[in-house]
């Protein structure tokens, strides 16, 4: 039998157990793992720092194979590969039907499950999985699975925290100066987004020397990398200011998660400048 990794509680390790393969729900679809991808939040749930009942099958980044449909699909068949959206709104709220489906009061989720109760696979930790067919995303199989998997989650946060910001009738569309500060996977994604909007000038900001993650946003079209080990507040600045006419940066978007990231962000914005916040998470401290 097929098998997944249940987690077991804070700080215990994984649990391989056997489940059996059972037959989709008519709005649901079975998919063979492809790839699965580590999120922080997984990490959070491991070490205590969120909480959830014991035994589930985590896991919200990756790829599987459409196996079988419980209905079929217009954009759908099997052997396709896709990812997986991890959030299921209700489409009946309030929010949801005045479009603000992201902040649904009866969200439910792609993983997380009990294993014990069928289908059994719920999450990304698993060889096999059921979501609903329509958070499945089609993607080319020339796409590398891999890279893919992590777009499921860091791709997606990124879409929304511009979409918020379009929302907010904030003019992205001549934003010449960005910085994005973390270079973890909301940051590569946040710089690869800025990029295909053709802004002039993406700059980098990662906390430690990372050669490869450096290289890695100069790829995705960050003009200039910086590193906090190596560069100072003066320099960075500096650098904005000579190529904004020393106004500073338009946009600033915080993906590190770090809450000392705030200030420093904050202080190299131009007047009026906007901050984005899809990095943080609910306890990372207080704020300066």
């Amino acid at each position: 039998m097929p098998k997944a990794a249940v987690y077991q509680g804070a700080n215990k390790e994984f649990e391989i157990r056997e489940f059996p393969l059972t037959k989709p729900r008519k709005d649901m679809a079975l998919l063979r793992l492809v790839a699965s991808g580590v999120c922080g939040t997984d990490l959070h749930i491991l070490n205590g720092k969120l909480g959830i009942e014991p035994p589930k099958v985590i896991g919200h980044e990756f790829v599987g194979e459409v196996v079988e449909l419980g209905l079929e699909s217009d954009t759908l068949n099997v052997g396709d590969n896709v990812i997986a959206t991890i959030a299921v709104p209700c489409e009946e709220c309030l929010l949801c039907k005045t479009g603000d489906d992201a902040n649904c009061v009866n969200m439910g989720v792609t993983n997380g499950g009990n294993p014990d109760k069928e289908p059994h696979f719920w999450g990304g930790f698993g060889e096999y999985n059921y979501s609903p067919i329509k958070n499945l995303v089609k993607i080319p199989k020339s796409i590398n699975p891999r890279t893919a998997s992590v777009f499921a989650c860091a791709g997606s946060t990124v879409i929304h925290a511009f979409s918020l910001a379009k929302r907010a009738n904030v003019d992205l569309e001549n934003m010449k100066i960005c910085v994005v500060q973390g270079l973890g996977p909301v940051g590569m994604f946040a710089v690869a987004y800025l990029a295909s909007m053709k802004v002039e000038n993406v700059i980098a900001i990662t906390g430690r020397e990372n050669k490869k993650r450096e290289e890695l946003a100069a790829s995705l079209g960050a003009a200039k990398v910086f590193s906090l080990e190596k560069h100072t507040f003066e320099e960075m600045d500096g650098y904005i200011k000579s190529v904004s006419g020393g106004l500073g940066a338009d946009l600033a978007v915080e993906a590190s998660g770090n809450k000392d990231a705030f200030l420093l962000g904050i202080d190299l914005l131009r007047n009026r400048g906007v901050f984005l916040v899809p990095g943080q998470n609910s306890n990372s401290g207080t704020i300066p």
